[in-house]
């Protein structure tokens, strides 16, 4: 896994992930539905937007994962 700083100011923070593993299919993890409690990376995208953030994310099965 890389974690690597993009830009980082007073007003705002941005941060990559990536990873060259399993990936996943990005279909099928928009339409599933999470059990309460869940802390997964959408319910994650959820939490940022309460404030203003925002998470983006890149997958592909077989080929990674790359999460702003």
């Amino acid at each position: 896994m890389n974690v690597r700083e993009i830009d980082e100011t007073k007003k705002s923070l941005k941060k990559r992930v990536a990873d060259d593993g399993a990936g996943f299919n990005m279909e099928k993890m928009d339409s599933l539905s999470l059990n309460p409690g869940d802390f997964g990376l959408f319910s994650i995208r959820e939490r940022l937007s309460y404030i203003g953030g925002r998470l983006n994310i890149d997958s592909t099965k077989g080929k990674g994962a790359r999460i702003i």
